[in-house]
């Protein structure tokens, strides 16, 4: 869980700071412990006045905006692939970025929720993992995903008969 840490600009210990808020929210330190997300809901003001014991200043106020997380994605999408073929994976989850993991620990930020590997190899087998983002909170990390790659089948032919025009070639 996130917390709200409230630090004035300067601290004198001199000074006695009072900072109160949200929900009868108050302390008397200049530098209080932070107050969980949870508590703040989705919205709090917070003011902080300092004074001498005698002169307080003009107190001045902080609003904190509490994003809610995003919803954990779950990967779906092609599961085998040929290896130099392309595959394509997606979340229906719709978020401002997504950061994708491949089985080698690479990340992939993309900006909506389908990622396409114009060219699979052997090292985008195994399993991935995606991370949704929304105005700067992430969301859990979705279960795995598991992708197969088949090794490219390669062919030749090789023969060392010339042919004239108009021959046939046999091949076996």
């Amino acid at each position: 869980d996130d917390s709200l840490f409230l630090i004035p600009e300067l601290v004198y210990d001199s000074l006695l700071y009072t900072w109160t808020g949200t929900g009868g929210y108050e302390a008397f330190v200049p530098l209080p412990p932070g107050i969980p997300a949870s508590v703040i809901d989705t919205f709090g003001v917070f003011t902080l006045t300092v004074s001498n014991g005698f002169c307080a200043s003009v107190p001045d106020s902080i609003q904190a905006i509490v994003q809610p997380t995003p919803v954990m994605p779950v990967i779906t999408g092609d599961t085998l692939a040929c290896e130099g073929g392309s595959f394509m994976l997606t979340t229906q989850t719709p978020q401002q970025s997504y950061t994708w993991i491949d089985p080698q620990g690479n990340s992939i930020l993309t900006d909506n929720d389908t990622l396409v590997i114009p060219l699979a190899d052997m090292s985008h087998a195994g399993t991935w993992i995606v991370i949704a983002s929304e105005n700067g909170c992430q969301s859990d990390t979705s279960g795995g995903f598991t992708m197969q790659i088949d090794t490219a089948i390669e062919i030749s032919i090789v023969t060392t008969n010339q042919v004239c025009e108009g021959d046939s070639i046999y091949l076996s």
